[in-house]
Parts: structure tokens; C-alpha cells; sequence
């Protein structure tokens, strides 16, 4: 079971680095690889499209940052408690996470890029050599009645257990090859 696991996850490195990774990747090629068996493919529509920058049209734009060498997908959506488990004892992480959904985390990254966009843009406009940026909720996301939306789950291995989360990250990188003038590398729950 572990060593199938980690044909599974060492596959789906390969498979993003060499296979869907653009500056490897042939021109035109289309990366429609299933990186694991819980995400869902990268040329899957999904069932919501928020719009965070005004710039997309259609209902692909986290599956537009997946191809361009992205992980928010492939690594961070509906995996289980023992998929986070296991991932945090192989690359030996005090925690992992995972949002609940595709629908979740496209809620949770929406809401998290546009309560950031002035500092997004102050970031892009820098000719500094950072990178990278790393956002965060400003405050949480509520329903109705202010009670707290679940973004995910999150395994501890301090605690040895999951818990939900109720916040999340997103770390972006600059790349000029997107409409936006950055890529999502990542994002996750986060407490």
C-alpha cells in the first residue's frame, strides 16, 4: 500500500514537472494528464468559475494556472485523510492540507485574491526580485447567521490528527505568460 502510494506521488512529480510543465513541454501540447487518482483532470470543466481579476471568460482559470506548473489542483483538492497522512510523512511535513472541493477552494482563493488585489498589484508593480507572493484571508468567509466556512481539512502530525480549517493561503509567482501577471503556484487551508 505505502510503496504503491509512492509510485503514485513520485508519477504525478514527474508528470508535472516533465510532462505539463510549460518551459518542458512541447509547444501546443495540452496538458490533460490525471496527476491523481481524487483530482479531478486538468481539462475537466468545473462545476463553478469565479472571475477574482476580471480577465477570464470562461470557467477554467485555476485549471489555467494548474498548466502553467501550478499544484493547487493536483495536490490540495479532496484528497483523504489518508492521502494527507501519507503525504506529510513522505516529504516529512508537520502539516498538510486539503480543501474540501474543487468548488471550495475556487470560493476560498476567489475571495482571498480579490480581498488582496491592491497589494497583488503593488507586488506585480515592484521590479524587485521577489518572485514570489504569498496571500492570505483577511478575515474569514461567513454564511448566513456568521457562522465560519470550512475551507478544508488539515492533518497535524504534532497532533496526529485532522482538523478543519477555516482559512486558507495562496502563494503566486510572477509570470508575464499570464493574463494576470502571475501564476497560482499554490494554495491551501490554513488556521
Amino acid at each position: 500500500m505505502k510503496l504503491n502510494f509512492i509510485f503514485k506521488y513520485l508519477l504525478s512529480l514527474y508528470l508535472s514537472v516533465f510532462y505539463c510543465f510549460p518551459s518542458f513541454s512541447s509547444p501546443g501540447r495540452n496538458c490533460t494528464t490525471n496527476l491523481s487518482r481524487s483530482s479531478p483532470q486538468l481539462n475537466q470543466t468545473p462545476q463553478s468559475g469565479r472571475n477574482p481579476s476580471g480577465n477570464h471568460g470562461n470557467n477554467h482559470w485555476l485549471y489555467d494556472h494548474e498548466n502553467r506548473g501550478g499544484h493547487l489542483i493536483s495536490r490540495h483538492i479532496s484528497k483523504s485523510d489518508d492521502e494527507l497522512r501519507n503525504r506529510a510523512n513522505i516529504e516529512r511535513k508537520v502539516s498538510v492540507s486539503s480543501f474540501h472541493s474543487f468548488e471550495s477552494a475556487d470560493k476560498f482563493v476567489s475571495t482571498i485574491i480579490s480581498q488582496n488585489q491592491s497589494d497583488i498589484n503593488l507586488w506585480k508593480a515592484n521590479v524587485s526580485d521577489q518572485q514570489s507572493f504569498v496571500i492570505q484571508l483577511k478575515r474569514g468567509i461567513t454564511e448566513s447567521g456568521n457562522t465560519l466556512v470550512s475551507s478544508g481539512k488539515i492533518y497535524n502530525d504534532r497532533h496526529g490528527r485532522i482538523e478543519n480549517a477555516y482559512n486558507a493561503k495562496v502563494v503566486l509567482l510572477k509570470d508575464n505568460r499570464m493574463r494576470e501577471g502571475y501564476k497560482i503556484l499554490t494554495g491551501y487551508p490554513v488556521n
